[in-house]
């Protein structure tokens, strides 16, 4: 019986603790080239689009040509989008991985395979 109201306590414990902590809007940024970038101390990104670049939706002269769109989350290779096309037709493409996605401090962002840019907008996270 103690363990279990040991274990209830520790649980409401965190989550009151989790509680107070805010996130408080910053800037809206458009990450891009091919630098890697580092979501800052104290600060959360929230990722909610991508830029693809013209390569992206257009055909092989070949027939049809399958392209990832792709970007690094430390270090990891994520895709984002995949595109399947024919020259001379766009068929659009199929969404691989589902927005937002939240981006804690000290996460390394770099936009790679036909991904331009990345929309994001910056919270700052603020003690109560």
């Amino acid at each position: 019986m103690k363990k279990i109201i040991f274990i209830t306590l520790l649980f409401c414990g965190l989550a009151f603790t989790a509680q107070s902590q805010s996130l408080q809007f910053s800037q809206v940024l458009l990450i891009g080239d091919s630098t890697t970038h580092t979501v800052p101390t104290g600060k959360v990104w929230k990722v909610v689009s991508f830029l693809a670049n013209d390569d992206w939706l257009s055909g092989s002269s070949s027939g049809w040509a399958t392209k990832l769109l792709k970007v690094k989350i430390n270090g990891e290779d994520i895709i984002l989008a995949c595109s399947k096309n024919n020259p001379g037709y766009r068929t659009g493409y199929a969404a691989k991985t589902e927005f937002p996605i939240w981006l804690p401090s000290g996460t390394t962002v770099l936009p790679t395979d036909h991904c331009e840019g990345l929309s994001v907008i910056e919270f700052t996270v603020a003690s109560q």
